[in-house]
């Protein structure tokens, strides 16, 4: 890890951080374990995480809480905001078990799951993955973009004696991936219940079957898992593309506990930084330099096309020729180095979008 802490630890503040270069996962929040799980008794209360910069990790840039089996520490009032998380080899963020106040906003997570093709395991390789247990969650103004498999993955996980669940997604951009836009997980029943509204989805681009030749567009942006019983609302998103919102719902209507009201499917500007530093290219072209897909049936060697940008030992290179297992810092014939990006990540004032991101 880059940064971890844990040992019982509460109401604490993290800021003005850089972290790099870590082997995997950027910062680690997780309270002691006992018995091989976190220790419920020992929530990790009112913690603050803003203006950090974490970039070029091997896997998740945020990886906070229990991902095994329950029980866990909880996170009421996890406060993450006005952050920079950029270029990590598997999610940009991975936050479980959320607690009442629990808000995330202002943020950018970009350039999530550059290791796609050879990351330690399946389902590494979305963008965001979220678990709330209880109350009220909030995910606003955020910049999210690069990831392959399922983009969103949210988990409605209560453990015992965990109340119900507000949790609402609203005026965020999310963009770019190979497969699903985001899933609905876990169960739910009412009075809990879940709103997206005001979000914008573009670059929905189907193309998973480099990892998984059996993959199929699923031709939706949003699954929802039907454990779900609670109220679940789409309040005037807009896609772009020709998927449906979800099986069911083209674009706006009911099913069963689901309703969509004033959702759009149109263009999707794309965002513009102040000075991000990136050539322009789409983030499809970028991934984390690897010699094999080693998640893809019978490990093929990656093969790079001309103008594809790698990241390799955190340093910024694009492919001159078409090139299989030239490792970039030893094949200047094959490999371009270029600046590193100046990530200023900040939204341009004249896009659309200039209220969410780092400000």
């Amino acid at each position: 890890m880059g940064l971890a802490v844990g040992g019982g630890a509460t109401d604490f503040e993290l800021e003005y951080l850089e972290v790099t270069r870590s082997g995997f996962a950027g910062i680690r929040l997780l309270n002691s374990m006992s018995g091989g799980v976190a220790d419920p008794s020992q929530p990790m209360a009112n913690v603050s995480v803003h203006d950090t910069y974490v970039h070029d990790v091997d896997s998740e840039g945020y990886y906070f809480g229990w991902t095994g089996d329950p029980p866990s520490n909880l996170f009421p009032n996890l406060q993450i905001y006005n952050n920079r998380v950029v270029r990590t080899g598997s999610e940009s963020l991975q936050i479980q078990d959320l607690g009442d106040g629990s808000r995330i906003h202002h943020n950018v997570f970009a350039y999530g799951a550059l290791h796609w093709l050879d990351n330690f395991g399946q389902y590494q390789d979305g963008c965001l993955q979220i678990l709330s247990r209880q109350g009220k969650t909030e995910f606003d103004h955020n910049v999210a973009m690069g990831g392959a498999g399922t983009f969103l993955s949210f988990f409605s996980s209560p453990e015992s004696g965990d109340g119900p669940r507000s949790v609402t997604f609203h005026d965020n951009y999310f963009a770019d991936t190979r497969s699903l836009g985001g899933y609905l997980n876990g169960s739910s029943e009412a009075p809990s219940s879940f709103t997206f509204g005001h979000n914008f989805f573009r670059g929905l681009d189907f193309s998973y079957t480099t990892v998984d030749p059996t993959a199929t567009d699923p031709g939706v942006v949003f699954g929802v898992n039907a454990a779900h019983h609670a109220p679940i609302s789409f309040e005037g998103n807009t896609f772009e593309g020709s998927r449906q919102l979800l099986s069911g719902i083209d674009l706006n209507g009911s099913k069963g506990n689901i309703s969509a009201t004033d959702n759009v499917n149109g263009p999707v500007a794309a965002i513009a930084y102040q000075a991000s530093g990136y050539p322009d290219v789409p983030t499809s072209r970028l991934s984390a330099w690897g010699a094999t897909a080693k998640l893809a049936p019978n490990m093929p060697a990656i093969t790079y096309a001309i103008g594809d940008l790698v990241m390799s030992d955190a340093e910024l290179y694009r492919a001159k020729i078409v090139n299989s297992g030239l490792l970039p810092a030893e094949n200047p014939e094959a490999w371009e180095k270029l600046p590193l990006p100046a990530d200023d990540l900040r939204v341009d004032d004249d896009s659309p979008y200039a209220a969410m991101g780092v400000r």
